[in-house]
């Protein structure tokens, strides 16, 4: 714990190596659990399993990689001009959900740069989940992160873009949260006071840079991969050259956590119904007691 707490990163910028820790944190909590079925009595100093301690070893070996992941300082280009958009990826998968933001400048070459500001991610819980609901999940810790950003930065954002790679999540947001089951609806209502419906797009998966924050990743590919520390080089084009779609009008049927709405032609009848009842002719009998 002393070694996985001495990676200081309070902006998440190598959360994909970090979710590993997570991860085998968890591992071990569920095999102290499984050696002592009684919770109250667990101990912390029973031995970890031969595949654990492997594990651990190549984290430990990949820790000192990390040194070589770096990110640029001022967040501001010096060639940038005008306000800055800010776009926030968000994804979720088995392992674990996450988000992450970028500042996207305009420079005065008529060009754009963007800067990663901040990457949050939660493990997966132990009882399973279905992928949409943690999907579901990511999405409202980018509408969180989206408010902090918004209320505690200096810069005047030109324009807000939510990215998912979820059609599921992308149509559950355009719906009435009253249209779902109460998990999916107090996030979607969550989502909907943070944020506009018209805010959130969908790209196809290869674009989305969040994938990274729900997958473990070594320091050496993120090292490699631009997609995480400057995002998808879509961002480097103008906005309307992105991959972004917004017609993920899916049905009931297609959308996970629907229920079921009572019409108002339903009501109508049952009102038909109950009007013909004579209640006058109900007698109560004194015997039963109240």
């Amino acid at each position: 714990m002393y070694e996985v707490a001495s990676v200081y990163d309070p902006l998440g910028l190598a959360t994909p190596y970090t979710l590993a820790a997570k991860v085998l944190m968890r591992k071990l909590c569920i095999e102290n659990n499984t050696n002592d079925k009684t919770l109250h009595n667990s101990r912390w100093d029973y031995a970890m399993s031969a595949e654990s301690r492997l594990e651990w070893m190549d984290f430990f070996k990949e820790l000192f990689d990390i040194e070589q992941l770096k990110f640029h300082r001022c967040l501001k280009p010096n060639n940038a001009v005008g306000d800055p958009m800010l776009v926030i990826f968000s994804d979720g998968s088995k392992l674990a959900y996450g988000t992450c933001a970028y500042v996207r400048w305009g420079t005065a070459h008529a060009g754009f740069e963007s800067r990663l500001v901040i990457a949050k991610n939660r493990i997966a819980p132990t009882k399973q989940m279905s992928v949409p609901r943690l999907e579901l999940c990511g999405a409202v810790l980018a509408a969180r992160i989206r408010q902090k950003l918004v209320e505690e930065m200096d810069y005047k954002f030109s324009r807000v873009i939510h990215i998912v790679d979820s059609m599921i999540v992308r149509a559950q947001i355009q719906r009435e949260s009253y249209g779902f089951g109460t998990f999916v609806a107090t996030r979607v209502a969550e989502i909907q006071n943070k944020t506009e419906p018209s805010d959130w797009w969908w790209v196809p998966s290869e674009f989305n840079a969040a994938d990274l924050a729900t997958r473990i990743t070594s320091p050496n590919d993120l090292v490699k991969n631009s997609i995480w520390k400057n995002g998808p080089k879509f961002l480097n084009d103008p906005i309307d050259q992105w991959p972004l779609r917004q017609d993920c009008n899916l049905g009931n049927d297609e959308l996970p956590d629907t229920i079921g709405i009572v019409m108002s032609s339903d009501i109508k009848k049952m009102n038909d119904t109950m009007s013909g009842l004579n209640f006058e002719d109900v007698k109560l009998d004194p015997s039963v007691n109240r």
